[in-house]
This record gives C-alpha cells, sequence and structure tokens, in this order.
C-alpha cells in the first residue's frame, strides 16, 4: 500500500446487478493504524454466478470481469466446488494488480 491513505470505492456485480458497492478506507502504509488488508464477504461467498469487480481509486479505475477471473485459474472451471479467490492489490505507486486463485 501507499505511504498516503487511500479510499477505495468497490462494487461487485452479478450480471449486471449490484450486489456489493462499498468505500474502503485504509491508512497509510507503516502508520499506527496500517491496515492492508480488508476482506469482503457478501452474496458471492455462498452463491456462484458470473460476478465483475471494479475497484476506484483517485483517478485510476480498474475492472475484473468473470472471463478474466477464469481465463487465470489455469484451467480450471470454477464450477461446482470450485470457488475463485480474487485480491485486489494497490501498489506503492498507487496502481492495481490482482491475484486470482482457487480459494481453499
Amino acid at each position: 500500500m501507499s505511504d498516503e491513505p487511500a479510499t477505495l470505492h468497490v462494487t461487485v456485480t452479478e450480471d449486471d446487478d449490484h450486489v456489493h458497492d462499498q468505500t474502503y478506507d485504509f491508512a497509510a502504509s507503516g502508520s499506527e493504524q496500517d491496515d492492508d488488508e480488508k476482506p469482503m464477504n457478501g452474496p458471492w461467498i455462498s452463491s456462484s454466478g458470473e460476478y465483475t469487480v471494479h475497484v476506484e481509486l483517485d483517478e485510476t479505475e480498474f475492472t475484473l470481469d468473470h472471463a478474466e477471473i477464469i481465463d487465470r485459474l489455469d484451467g480450471m472451471s470454477c464450477q461446482g466446488s470450485d470457488d475463485a479467490e480474487v485480491r485486489i492489490i494497490v501498489t506503492e505507486d498507487r496502481e492495481f494488480d490482482s491475484e486470482v486463485s482457487l480459494a481453499n
């Protein structure tokens, strides 16, 4: 995370329906309130669907759609009992990165 505080606005959609829309505040990296991770629990935890994650920080936007999530699972279908875990990362330069893996 950056050495400046950050406010991220996160929207999760399923088939164009908003299922999560929230703002998350992060303290500056290294501060006493340094909280560099916030899990987002929502209906997607117990309901399979085609989800898209959209994140905004300052003037920067990042979108990770269902097709890309599936593509990054290296051939796994994310069907049935397979669940994807998506991690959105804000770099020190306040740019976005992401990690996609199968959930445990």
